[in-house]
């Protein structure tokens, strides 16, 4: 399942003739240019005259020559081929292009006015990206200086600079950048389907679970929160949340069965605990847990010894029910330390409490510290459910099967050439209602006859690290900032 090729052709046009191309172009922009728009580091650029080389330049005399010869043979336009090397960090990529400079000829080769205004056209910036057995994907450059168009770069000094300081930066804005790496997931599939089944209901704040107030987000209230109520038991909130374990969540358990897809539970371990007959249900189909807490509250202010507490605690509870510790972490209502708990923890495979990406990734952020990478399999808020209960939100079971369909068509469609990964979120209490379990249902029909491979986290994880495990180049020297 090798990736196409990818070739580009990249019309640049001039005024003027093409003599004077070298008073707006130097060789070593040209040489940027490339480096940075077709993310290239080592490639040779040839001048192409009727498909056959006429030089290979690697120095401004040499670009000059090109020029010239161009010039005496008042062509239009000057072809230089992009031969670029294998891409190391994806063997399977070997890109190639064009750069087309491209001029209007001087007044003296102008014959008639129609072709004084095809030339004109041809000032027009244009761009032909081409993708074998893919759709067009579009991409910018900026190429204007003063009177003239030219081919503009960061300067190479600047853009070390830069790269240092991105490096630096404890954030990666970066990620894959223009060259994801191909996922190959099993089958050929384009996009691999990750349904998530969160597991809350009665985990949630209570004052029957020590808590001192009820609680107050994830209902049928609308698009507003319910004020808590302290010290007192709200009813209506706790039927908002038992319609999940008593009636959504084997109406879910019926969808997966009868298409026999699996399921990945955010399970909350208190949850699981009150709920023995739904947990032993899931063993039973195959589905996998995940850890989502030990309780379903807002982490964010818990300190850190009473988070990691909480962790052990989980685990524990949820290997000795199902015979098997939970490799995947997602809290939701994190606190700034969770990842740094789990990785501390050891044990988990993957996290899920990101939200940065189309693709799982490698997290080096903690090998300054003498950890290992961390493999993240990003989560969705906006494939989720859960917009049912908030704003923007869904109002309608259409609304939320056209989000999925629309989600799953777009990543299909650029599956041709770079397979991608999709997220639902769900949760027994809000997808579990009649309209919007049938919209869930269509929309598994929908994609079981479509190139999706639907895994489980834990198996999309194991066949990311054997695919693309983590580069040892990468490792982290800096710590992380309090």
């Amino acid at each position: 399942n090798a990736r196409p090729p990818v070739v580009m052709k990249v019309k640049v046009s001039y005024h003027g003739d093409i003599r004077r191309v070298g008073e707006c172009v130097q060789f070593v922009d040209l040489v940027e240019f490339v480096k940075c728009s077709f993310i290239l580091e080592t490639f040779k650029l040839k001048y192409i005259d009727d498909e056959s080389e006429i030089i290979t330049m690697t120095s401004q005399s040499e670009f000059d020559e090109a020029i010239r010869i161009a010039s005496e043979e008042r062509r239009k336009s000057l072809k230089i081929e992009i031969i670029a090397a294998e891409n190391s960090e994806n063997p399977s990529i070997t890109p190639q292009g064009f750069v087309m400079l491209k001029f209007p000829p001087g007044e003296d080769t102008i014959d008639d006015v129609d072709d004084a205004s095809r030339m004109t056209e041809d000032m027009d910036f244009q761009i032909d990206e081409m993708k074998k057995n893919a759709d067009e994907i579009p991409t910018s450059f900026e190429l204007v200086d003063g009177s003239y168009q030219t081919l503009k770069a960061i300067p190479a000094d600047i853009m070390r600079e830069l790269k240092l300081k991105q490096e630096l930066y404890p954030r990666d804005l970066a990620g894959y950048g223009a060259n994801p790496p191909f996922a190959d997931w099993p089958g050929g599939a384009r996009v691999a389907v990750s349904f998530v089944l969160n597991c809350e209901v009665g985990a949630e704040r209570n004052i029957l679970h020590g808590d001192n107030e009820s609680e107050s987000s994830g209902m049928e209230y609308g698009i507003h929160e319910v004020e808590p109520w302290p010290g007192q038991r709200n009813r209506a909130a706790e039927s908002m949340f038992e319609y999940g374990s008593r009636a959504g969540f084997w109406r879910i358990m019926r969808i997966f069965q009868e298409r026999n897809m699996l399921f990945t539970a955010y399970a909350v371990t208190t949850a699981l605990e009150k709920q023995p007959d739904a947990t032993q249900a899931m063993m039973l189909q195959g589905h996998e847990f995940a850890f989502h807490g030990y309780k379903w509250i807002n982490y964010r202010d818990v300190p850190k010894q009473v988070e990691a507490e909480h962790l052990q605690l989980g685990i524990q509870s949820i290997e000795s029910m199902t015979g098997q510790r939970p490799l995947g972490i997602f809290i939701g209502r994190r606190s700034f330390n969770t990842t740094q708990i789990a990785v501390e923890e050891g044990g988990f495979v993957y996290v899920n409490d990101c939200y940065s990406d189309d693709l799982p990734f490698w997290d080096y952020e903690y090998t300054a510290q003498g950890f290992p990478p961390v493999l993240t399999i990003p989560y969705t808020r906006s494939v989720n459910d859960f917009r049912f209960s908030s704003s923007p939100g869904f109002n309608s079971a259409t609304q939320f099967f056209n989000m999925m369909k629309d989600t799953f068509d777009q990543l299909h469609k650029e599956g041709a050439t770079t397979p991608k990964m999709m997220t639902i979120g769900l949760h027994n209490r809000i997808v579990g209602h009649p309209a919007r379990a049938k919209a869930l249902a269509d929309f598994m029909d929908y994609i079981s006859t479509r190139d999706a491979w639907v895994a489980r986290r834990i198996d999309i994880a194991n066949h990311w690290r054997n695919l693309h495990p983590p580069n040892p180049a990468k490792f982290k020297t800096r710590t992380r900032p309090s």
